[in-house]
């Protein structure tokens, strides 16, 4: 049988523990696979239990979690041969969703099941992994406050996003891409190697994580009364199609501000800084998705 260990993460937005594991436990299939389900219990410990399992031959590793358990899980199982497999229990599990992974865990553990998977690009961002997005500006001030708050999801998240919009001021960046610097005074930057953040959020609709490249997505100064107009967009797919967004493909990028600007990775919070450098490391990661 083959060796598969399932890392909760318990603060993650929908998760309960004990659920969970009644669940995998009940509707894992038990003929093929050896399963452990291990509860991480501080930040950084996932990591250190999938970079455990890697080496020692486990077969799969699964993120029980949002995107944030699935960072940490992912970036101990790049450039191994130990498959990377989601639970999506977070807020907005923004991968998982790219990849048509089941939100139903019920349903995810039968995909897991199945065992098929394939090769995803990922990137970094000042040498830190990202698998889904990561950025500069409004949505990286979000997830810094956002990280430091007991409640959990999406309307916690909206409430956050309602609050700090009307008191964000958009910065002046310049942009150092494809042999050439542009400069944008921008809302957001955000660099997608998938589709979305998550809740079907879709910052870059047309983003594909395997063909080793990057969407590089500015969002630039609007008017304050468009700002629900860009959110149905989003959610529709259809944000290319305003005035106040571009679309860049690259394959690295360096972005840099006069003044201190919020980043984040998969929603996490990164703090603040002047410079980011980005770059993108095609098929780095196995992963289970849906036949």
């Amino acid at each position: 049988m083959e060796k598969i260990t399932f890392i909760i993460n318990p603060a993650s937005g929908r998760s309960r523990k004990n659920k969970l594991a009644r669940m995998i436990e009940e509707n894992i299939d038990h003929q093929k696979y050896d399963p452990e389900i291990i509860e991480s219990k501080k930040p950084g410990e996932a990591s250190l239990i999938a970079a455990e399992k890697a080496s020692q031959g486990y077969r799969i590793v699964v993120a029980v979690g949002g995107d944030g358990t699935v960072n940490e899980v992912a970036k101990s199982l790049v450039h191994t041969d130990t498959l990377l497999a989601i639970i999506p229990t977070g807020s907005g599990n923004g991968l998982a969703r790219h990849l048509k992974i089941p939100i139903s865990p019920i349903k995810a553990i039968s995909l897991i099941n199945q065992m098929n998977w394939r090769k995803m690009d990922y990137a970094r961002i000042n040498g830190t992994p990202f698998f889904c997005t990561s950025g500069i500006g409004f949505d990286a001030r979000i997830g810094n406050i956002f990280a430091g708050q007991r409640k959990r999801g999406f309307i916690a998240y909206m409430k956050i996003i309602i609050k700090e919009f009307y008191k964000y001021k958009p910065l002046h960046y310049t942009i150092e891409m494809n042999g050439e610097k542009i400069k944008r005074e921008a809302f957001l930057i955000t660099i997608a190697n998938s589709s979305q953040y998550g809740n079907n959020a879709f910052i870059a609709p047309n983003a594909d994580v395997g063909d080793g490249l990057l969407d590089l997505c500015v969002v630039s100064k609007f008017p304050n009364y468009k700002f629900w107009e860009l959110g149905v967009r989003m959610v529709c797919k259809k944000l290319p199609k305003s005035p106040y967004y571009e679309k860049f493909t690259v394959n690295e990028v360096k972005i840099s501000s006069e003044d201190k600007t919020f980043m984040h990775y998969d929603g996490e919070a990164a703090g603040s800084g002047n410079e980011v450098e980005i770059s993108i490391c095609p098929g780095g990661l196995n992963v289970i998705v849906p036949l």
